[in-house]
């Protein structure tokens, strides 16, 4: 795990300055190498073969390659490569990249199981080969003219370099209005993107052009299996993935929130490696109704785990908060992140390098309560009405979301309007009608958001965040299996639930609530500490001339606490630090 930079032009000073903005993914080497026409930098955090010889950039079978994660499967990789004549130097997975493009050319992406981002120079053909792994767990950006292109794990350094800070207004404007991003390949800066998940480009340094194509895409690609063995093939595979995000020459801890996913993770691995020693990591809230510390004692009691709480306050965000924001680049979703941010903080603390946790399972089982509405649609069109009258689950639901928000689940009845807080037009999303196009878009946009924040949240602390829920064979496994295993009677995660009951406490599987990282943002929101800060904010002449809001409706909305107060609040806020931190002269 590491930070990766490139620039299609030779210039010592820039890919260091470069380098030096990422050290904190990497603080164990920052190395770098000059080519005619092209410089490649790296930040490396020692996770395999500890030694200097896994130092980058590394230069083996003819190419040079900068990395970024890890390739899990390394092992067996090495093994097929060695029966066909290759030697290896060192014990790294990188030196296996380098001779799997040497043999198989592109297609060696689909040989690995892992997490990446890459970038292969080969001097033979004058090209560039750069590639993000197939659910964009690790990240790549880029920025390109005619002339050359600049890449990097992260957007700080391209900004280092003179790159345009100009704000995409798009992406705000979906932001502010809707709360989506990474819907695309954009950022909030314009001219400058990211390489999405499952693609690779090359860069041809005789015409200056970057070619992009996709390699990879998730399908709803269906198969007949009985739910048993449906069930016996969930949980064969999620070990063998969980076994083999254990691979590391470091320690290796886990996340550990209460819930069914990191809980899960932590019962199979203790399953595998019975290790009492096993490190495990938690954000608690006590006094709140949000806590879940009571679960987290029940999985640590019963398997005999350590574990490390982090117990985050209001008044710690505020003292947090411009790291924060300078670690995430680009606004996010809620204070949440920050949660996550102090649980990494935490386990750098205790010398932990490497970190298991659960992302990604809401999204292969249906575990989002936000998936209802495209739920009972698809029953309609199924004609399982007596599915949706008899579930008391649906009764209770409903009921629910109309006391609190009735757009939540007649979305596709009830017509947005523009908000009057916003001044940008913002692009119409339309939202899938049936359940599984709805969890395929979850894999490729809001997944997506998550991964990043994590990324940047870990990282932020050299930390290495895996995440096993993503082995491309589980999540393939999963999308081949009909929706009523996921969901049933309005049960999310139904076979799922089945799959794990050997790993995890029964009261944890039978949960139906579902909190996961959340802080508790409202109740912060009231106090004096945050409202005091608020009002400093937007009361603020930067904030008054920005054009993205309409400062009378906000000083409204914040006087009269209504209802969409708490949906709009943070977003703005957040929008209103980025633009200081990012986009503002003189502040970065």
């Amino acid at each position: 795990m590491c930070g990766i930079n490139g620039i299609t032009f030779r210039d010592e000073k820039i890919i260091k300055l470069m380098n030096n903005t990422l050290k904190h993914r990497g603080p164990d080497a920052l190395e770098y190498r000059l080519f005619p026409k092209l410089s490649l930098g790296h930040a490396r955090l020692s996770i395999i073969d500890l030694t200097s010889a896994g130092n980058q950039p590394m230069i083996k079978f003819g190419y040079t390659i900068v990395f970024n994660g890890e390739i899990y499967n390394y092992l067996e990789l090495k093994e097929e490569l060695i029966k066909k004549g290759y030697k290896f130097t060192t014990k790294t997975d990188t030196e296996v990249i380098l001779a799997a493009y040497n043999l198989w050319g592109k297609n060696c992406l689909n040989k690995f199981n892992g997490m990446w981002a890459f970038a292969i120079y080969n001097d033979k053909e004058k090209e560039l080969f750069l590639s993000r792994d197939r659910f964009g767990v690790k990240p790549l950006y880029y920025s390109t003219n005619n002339k050359n292109l600049a890449f990097s794990s992260e957007i700080k350094p391209l900004l280092k370099i003179g790159i345009s800070r100009k704000p995409n207004e798009k992406i705000i404007a979906s932001y502010l209005q809707y709360g989506l991003i990474d819907y695309n390949n954009e950022t909030f800066f314009e001219n400058i993107y990211t390489l999405e998940p499952g693609h690779y480009a090359i860069w041809n340094f005789t015409n200056k052009k970057l070619t992009i194509k996709q390699y990879y895409e998730l399908k709803n690609n269906k198969i007949e299996i009985s739910e048993t063995n449906a069930t016996t093939k969930i949980k064969e595979i999620l070990e063998d993935s969980i076994k083999l995000r254990f691979r590391s020459d470091v320690e290796v801890g886990c996340c550990l929130s209460g819930g069914l996913d990191s809980s899960t993770i932590v019962g199979v691995s203790d399953k595998l490696f019975h290790n009492s020693k096993l490190k495990t990591f938690s954000a608690v809230f006590p006094g709140s109704k949000i806590n879940e510390e009571r679960y987290i004692d029940l999985v640590t009691k019963e398997k005999k785990v350590k574990n490390f709480k982090t117990k985050p306050k209001n008044t710690d965000l505020l003292k947090d908060i411009d790291d924060l924001i300078y670690c995430q680049e680009e606004p996010f979703g809620s204070t949440s992140i920050y949660a996550q941010y102090r649980v990494m903080k935490l386990v750098k603390e205790t010398g932990v390098k490497v970190l298991l946790d659960g992302q990604g399972a809401d999204e292969l089982f249906i575990g989002y309560h936000s998936y209802f509405n495209s739920y009972i649609q698809q029953l309609l069109k199924d004609k399982k009405y007596a599915e949706i009258v008899t579930s008391t689950l649906f009764w209770k639901y409903l009921l629910f979301y109309l006391k609190s928000n009735p757009r939540k689940i007649f979305n596709k009845i009830i017509k947005y309007k523009k908000s009057k807080i916003y001044n940008l037009d913002y692009p119409k999303i339309e939202m899938p009608k049936y359940i599984d196009d709805y969890a395929l878009l979850a894999m490729k946009t809001s997944l997506r958001s998550l991964l990043k924040w994590e990324d940047k949240d870990s990282m932020s602390f050299s930390i290495e965040s895996r995440v096993p829920f993503l082995d491309y064979r589980l999540v393939e496994s999963a999308f081949s299996l009909p929706y009523s295993y996921k969901i049933k009677n309005f049960q999310t995660k139904y076979i799922f639930r089945k799959a794990i009951n050997e790993y995890i406490p029964e009261e944890i599987i039978d949960r139906k609530d579902k909190i996961g990282f959340a802080t508790p943002e409202n109740d912060w929101f009231k106090s004096k500490e945050f409202t005091d800060f608020i009002e400093k904010i937007i009361e603020s002449k930067s904030f008054k001339d920005r054009k993205y809001w309409n400062y009378i409706e906000v000083r409204k909305m914040v006087d009269q606490k209504n209802k969409d107060y708490y949906r709009n609040i943070w977003k703005i806020i957040n929008t209103e630090l980025w633009l200081r931190t990012f986009i503002d002269p003189l502040t970065f």
